[in-house]
């Protein structure tokens, strides 16, 4: 049996201490500071796609960039990947405004905002070439600071780990890999991830293995589930728009429309979908919305709600503006 040291020098298949070739020939270089952190999930049963999606959150190598962010989605077939300054759909620029894309895929919305060190990417929709769709409707919760959580209500699967750093991100000089071993030595975690390649045949590679699933077998593991922390602030809410002109009539938003809390750092411009303003008889108000009506005569919004709308007619698109900059 090979002993460990003739592990990791086999001359077919040389491990460098931050260099890793995957089994689908991809070659890359981790370093603690640039680790992604990793979750993914499958959508419910009844979901027509049943997709495999990741979601990858990293910190910026550029100091003006605070986080990366990256959106796979296997059933569709796209990747979604922004920071604060541009947004890409499988690697091309998409206009901030949302309004053109590439291989007729749309981006319909998408809001990020920020409370702290934590930002909510909330609800994106993508129109793809056949009219289907698929829309995130619940936030995923990033926390970047000295580490990064990813927190997202509808995950049905355990968050993976990162490809190195370990399921929280914290940037430690352990590395949690599969298994949710830790690799207290860079070439056994690099090995761990190795597979079959140009760069490493599979007579090698089953070698490899013996070493690592020895390792395995009885690793010291990482227990931590960034899951269990409850964590809910939120910064964006939805209100009805109402506009009263008279005792009888007043107007409505024929949806909730977007809020931004005062308390909230805030991001940029965004498109997103609203409603014009139908007027109905006040008598006709949905049930809650009447008392809100009494003795107004300027435009108000009323409490956040979490309701669904009442009325679609008349919609359209506009430009809102709200939570506009960090």
């Amino acid at each position: 049996m090979l002993n460990r040291d003739q592990i990791f020098t086999d001359a077919k298949c040389i491990l460098q201490r931050n260099s890793v070739t995957t089994f689908d020939g991809v070659h890359f270089i981790y370093e603690p500071s640039t680790c992604w952190t990793l979750a993914s999930h499958s959508r419910a049963r009844w979901y027509r796609f049943k997709d495999k999606s990741v979601i990858l959150i990293r910190a910026s190598k550029e100091p003006s960039k605070s986080l990366e962010f990256k959106y796979l989605s296997f059933a569709l077939g796209f990747e979604i990947e922004f920071s604060n300054e541009e947004l890409k759909v499988n690697g091309t620029v998409v206009d901030r405004l949302f309004e053109d894309s590439p291989d007729l895929r749309a981006i319909e919305e998408g809001i990020i905002y920020k409370i702290g060190h934590r930002y909510h990417i909330y609800s994106f929709t993508i129109l793809t070439s056949n009219i289907e769709t698929t829309n995130e409707q619940s936030p995923y919760i990033i926390v970047y600071d000295d580490k990064i959580e990813i927190y997202n209500e509808n995950v049905e699967e355990p968050p993976g780990n990162g490809i190195c750093g370990n399921n929280d991100g914290r940037m430690i000089p352990e590395f949690i890999g599969p298994k949710h071993c830790i690799y207290n030595d860079a070439q056994m975690f690099a090995a761990s991830w190795t597979g079959q390649s140009d760069d490493c045949d599979a007579a090698t590679l089953e070698e490899y293995r013996k070493g690592v699933d020895q390792f395995q077998a009885d690793c010291k593991r990482y227990q931590k589930n960034i899951q269990d922390v409850k964590m809910n602030e939120r910064c964006l809410v939805f209100q009805w728009k109402i506009s009263t002109f008279n005792e009888t009539n007043y107007c409505i938003s024929a949806k909730p429309l977007p809020f931004c809390l005062e308390k909230c750092q805030t991001n940029k411009y965004k498109r997103v979908k609203v409603s014009d303003l139908q007027v109905l008889a006040k008598a006709n108000a949905p049930e809650g919305l009447i008392a809100l009506i009494e003795n107004k005569n300027k435009t108000f919004v009323s409490a956040p709600i979490t309701a669904e709308p009442y009325f679609y007619e008349h919609s359209y698109e506009d430009v809102a503006t709200f939570c506009k900059r960090f």
